[in-house]
């Protein structure tokens, strides 16, 4: 069994992001967690896992960059969400 290939530098201000060489997939990997985002200009996958939040994921062809944010959305209580419901249906009534 061969050694894993070294992780390439990743862009300065992301050194805290979890990275790891994917066995599996023959490629590294970076994992963020809800809030963080990553970009790299490296063959690398960005992994996450969702919830109630929502990622995005962007890529430049023609630098060879992309990333991944992982949005945290905020929470409501089951009142606020009624009162905008209820805010909602008012508006529509006027229209």
């Amino acid at each position: 069994m061969s050694a894993n290939p070294p992780l390439k530098p990743c862009m300065p201000g992301f050194e805290l992001i979890r990275r790891r060489w994917n066995d599996k997939e023959n490629i590294a990997e970076a994992k963020i967690l809800p809030g963080e985002f990553y970009v790299t200009g490296h063959d690398e996958q960005i992994v996450t896992v969702l919830g109630s939040c929502i990622a995005v994921c962007v890529r430049d062809i023609k630098s060879g960059v992309g990333g991944m944010n992982h949005f945290m959305l905020p929470s409501i209580s089951h009142e606020q969400l009624e009162s905008r419901k209820q805010t909602r249906t008012l508006e529509m009534k006027r229209k």
